[in-house]
């Protein structure tokens, strides 16, 4: 999960902005802000124009907003995350559809299910991840509670 590492608290004092900029092939890459609690507050990418966007977080208790423009199509779309008290997502409302997610005890994520819409359509996709010592020993998909997909 994206929003779980966000945290910067040991590098960012209360009254700094830190900013870390990297790429990947010398032209493209992003720029990361972080906010005085050392959360990060934005993403800039740069260097390719088709996939280019700015990602946008603010946060308010336990609920991450995060907010894609994309340079391109100049499309906004916007997501609200809920944390659970281990600070992981534990569900996303977006403008498509939701998500929830599940952990064991290590914080793995183990199972995922989300519902999307698509006009007058709704399909749900489930996601279930066993571990063995960190790592991911399977994954089993379901497409509207069908069999989509068995990886080990």
């Amino acid at each position: 999960m994206l929003l779980n590492g966000c945290s910067k608290k040991d590098t960012v004092s209360p009254t700094s902005k830190k900013i870390h900029t990297f790429t990947y092939d010398g032209t493209a890459g992003q720029t990361l802000e972080y906010n005085s609690e050392g959360k990060i507050s934005k993403i800039t990418e740069f260097g390719d124009p088709v996939d280019g966007c700015n990602l946008t977080f603010t946060y308010s208790g336990n609920t991450v907003t995060k907010s894609r423009y994309y340079y391109v199509t100049g499309k906004t779309e916007i997501e609200a995350s809920t944390l659970n008290p281990q600070r992981y997502i534990s569900s996303t409302i977006r403008t498509d559809g939701t998500s929830t997610y599940e952990y064991d005890n290590s914080g793995y994520c183990v199972k995922e299910t989300s519902t999307y819409k698509y006009g007058s359509q709704i399909s749900t996709q489930t996601s279930t991840n066993a571990y063995i010592n960190g790592n991911k020993t399977s994954c089993v998909e379901t497409y509207n509670g069908s069999p989509n997909s068995t990886n080990t």
